[in-house]
This record gives C-alpha cells, sequence and structure tokens, in this order.
C-alpha cells in the first residue's frame, strides 16, 4: 500500500508539473483516471485490476468498425516522394508540423532536468516524460 501512494503521489506531481501546458478539460481526466485506479487496487489485486482494465480496453477496441478504402488509394504518393509531394502542396502546415513535433520533442527531452531543478525526486523527475507522453496520447 505504501508503494501505491508513493507512486501515486509521484505520478500527481508529475501531472501538476504538466498542468500549465494542458488544454483545459483535459487535465482533470489525468486525476480521474488515477483516482480511479487507486480506488480500485485499493479493494483488489492490482494484477487483477490490470487484467480487467487490459480485457476491457482490448473489447472496446475490437468495437471500432474498419475503415473505408481510402478514395485515393490508387494513386497515393508513399515513402520520402509523398512527404516531398506533401511538402510542396501544403508547405505552411508542414512546416507547422516539423516545428511542432521539434518543440515537443525537445520539450520531452528536457523535463526530467526541469522535475529536478524544481525540487523533484530523481523518479518524480523521470515520470515527467511519461505525464507529456500520456498529454500526448490524450
Amino acid at each position: 500500500m505504501k508503494l501505491a501512494v508513493r507512486l501515486a503521489a509521484a505520478g500527481a506531481a508529475g501531472l501538476l508539473a504538466v498542468a500549465g501546458f494542458a488544454p483545459l478539460g483535459l487535465f482533470p481526466l489525468p486525476l480521474l483516471s488515477l483516482a480511479t485506479l487507486l480506488w480500485l487496487t485499493d479493494r483488489c489485486a492490482p494484477r487483477a485490476a490490470a487484467l480487467t482494465g487490459f480485457v476491457f480496453g482490448l473489447g472496446w477496441s475490437l468495437l471500432i468498425p474498419r475503415l473505408p478504402a481510402a478514395a485515393d488509394a490508387h494513386d497515393a504518393k508513399v515513402g520520402l516522394s509523398g512527404v516531398w509531394h506533401a511538402l510542396r502542396a501544403h508547405p505552411l502546415i508542414m512546416t507547422v508540423g516539423f516545428v511542432g513535433g521539434f518543440f515537443e520533442s525537445g520539450l520531452t527531452s528536457i523535463l526530467p532536468l526541469y522535475g529536478l531543478a524544481l525540487g523533484l525526486g530523481a523518479t518524480a523527475a523521470a515520470l515527467l516524460v511519461s505525464a507529456s507522453g500520456l498529454g500526448s496520447a490524450i
């Protein structure tokens, strides 16, 4: 139980540090998930909670319908020539995507250093990267 509380505290500290970057409305979702996970693991074995979550997620993903075939599948350019074609066709959005990806990877790489500078422990500082990945997934 002590380990679960420590991990929850470290995760909450990481989430609070990333909260400034999260859009309004998305931040309460990880906190609610964390509270639900703590509630579940307090009442049953953690392995049972993990297995239940896995089965629930697998079942939910099986309900996703198949995507229809793309209308331009027969003449779409793929690979490096496709990227070059997209860059020539839409230079602004491709540049914005490149700059955004560059910024996100740079920010993720310095998050542990930022956590250490804030006085977080090494574990909590490393969890900032996980919190950033969770925010990207949401």
